[in-house]
């Protein structure tokens, strides 16, 4: 496993799910904002892509149920280094467009 820092960009492995959802995972790509070491996770800041592919039933119930969908903690074993596929700033964009 890569060590990973603050900043990095990461995509989940094949396989990975959502274990409260069922969601597939796989692919889903974003950013390392922190790290939970108490919990033994890594803080994701979803990038704009997988922001504007999440499926809407993820989305909506993430917000009825009060989660912060833009960011997730996972495993550091669920993870993988990879180049960014946009810019810290265009995430904030596909954020907003996830709003309705």
């Amino acid at each position: 496993m890569a060590t990973l820092s603050r900043g990095d960009s990461v995509r989940f492995k094949a396989g990975v799910k959502d274990s409260d959802f069922d969601v597939d995972m796989s692919g889903w790509q974003g950013r390392v904002v922190s790290f939970e070491h108490e919990h033994g996770t890594v803080m994701i800041a979803f990038d704009s892509v997988t922001l504007r592919t999440m499926p809407d039933a993820y989305f909506e119930t993430c917000e009825e149920q009060g989660l912060d969908w833009p960011e997730y903690g996972a495993s550091p074993d669920e993870l993988e280094v990879v180049p960014p596929r946009d810019t810290e700033s265009r995430e904030m964009l596909g954020e907003t467009s996830k709003l309705r």
